[in-house]
């Protein structure tokens, strides 16, 4: 509809690539198996909700292709959200939503880069999990937390490269619900106006430990 993209997938091992500049247009995918989006170049703002919303609860592997400078924005308000098939109200948290596990990697020599913007929600936001292990992923600015997940946040590397974070929140850098934080490797640089890494013991899920824990890389908190 216009620049707005809907995609309904029943088929496995499908990768879609995207590549091009919109400023009123946004993505919304839903699959009933796992796939890939691959980055290229990709300049895409949103102003009444989320750039990239995935209604799927299958993972997703997010590829950022080779030299590649991505963007992503959405827009100080959203629209109303859309009644699915269950008869609830569609999510629409952040800039970058997915229902499922979201796994980002930059193509072999992790050169590409991926910036996110949110006026209205989270920077990216995943109702399960997301894992990063190369790549170059920049929360420029996050109206709420720059990455919220409800299970795990896991960042860790690849045999040859590890990934580059850097985020800007106005509340947390990264909250992680009643989760696990685990960092690894990589280079972390969190300035937020809330904490900087988030989890909760309240009313905890019994099989899930909430926890914070660095083994590795180098990082650096700023909060207020």
């Amino acid at each position: 509809k216009g620049s707005h993209i809907v995609i309904n997938s029943t088929v496995s091992k499908i990768g879609y690539q995207i590549k091009g500049s919109c400023s009123n247009g946004s993505l919304k995918i839903y699959s009933e198996k796992k796939f890939r989006l691959l980055f290229n170049g990709i300049t895409l703002t949103n102003p009444n909700g989320p750039a990239i919303n995935i209604q799927s609860g299958k993972t997703v592997y997010m590829t950022l292709l080779n030299g590649t400078n991505n963007t992503l924005c959405d827009g100080a308000t959203y629209s109303a959200p859309i009644i699915g098939s269950n008869g609830e109200e569609e999510d629409q948290k952040g800039t970058l939503f997915s229902e499922g596990q979201l796994i980002f990697n930059g193509y072999e020599d992790g050169s590409g880069i991926l910036n996110v913007t949110s006026y209205g929600g989270h920077g990216i936001c995943s109702d399960d999990y997301i894992r990063i292990r190369s790549g170059n992923i920049n929360i420029v600015k996050a109206a709420k937390d720059g990455f919220h997940t409800n299970d795990k946040f896991i960042v860790s590397r690849t045999a040859t490269v590890s990934p580059t974070i850097t985020v800007n929140a106005e509340n947390d850098g990264i909250d992680c619900g009643k989760g696990e934080v685990i960092i690894d490797a990589g280079k972390i640089e969190l300035t937020t106006g809330g904490e900087a890494i988030k989890v909760s013991n309240e009313d905890a899920d019994p099989l899930v430990t909430a926890s914070a824990t660095i083994n590795g890389g180098y990082t650096k908190f700023t909060t207020t």
